[in-house]
């Protein structure tokens, strides 16, 4: 696994981006990326880049860097509804959620 660190500068504004290459798609063959971009020194950057790169190493995967909306609203529903919402109501929530 490979990863580097950009300095980014867009009209006068600094930021560093984690860039990690994680292969290519198997139904594509195209390259895959991560990005993640920071606003910190680089020295934080270079530590988030080492984090990424042991986890990936250590077989737990690279976390997506965007949550999709059906795995959003189970956590909704797991962790906010169920305690702020009338049963009929959270029953009416989670036929909505499985329609997804």
């Amino acid at each position: 696994m490979r990863g580097q660190i950009r300095k980014r500068v867009r009209q006068h504004v600094t930021s560093w981006a984690v860039v990690i290459y994680l292969g290519r798609d198997p139904d594509t063959q195209r390259k895959r990326y991560r990005w993640s971009t920071h606003k910190t020194e680089r020295e934080t950057t270079e530590g988030h880049l080492t984090q990424l790169l042991a986890q990936a190493q250590a077989g737990g995967g690279i976390p997506p860097a965007k949550l999709l909306l059906r795995d959003y609203l189970d956590q909704w529903l797991r962790d906010y509804a169920t305690g702020a919402c009338a049963p009929s109501t959270l029953r009416g929530y989670r036929s909505s959620c499985a329609a997804m």
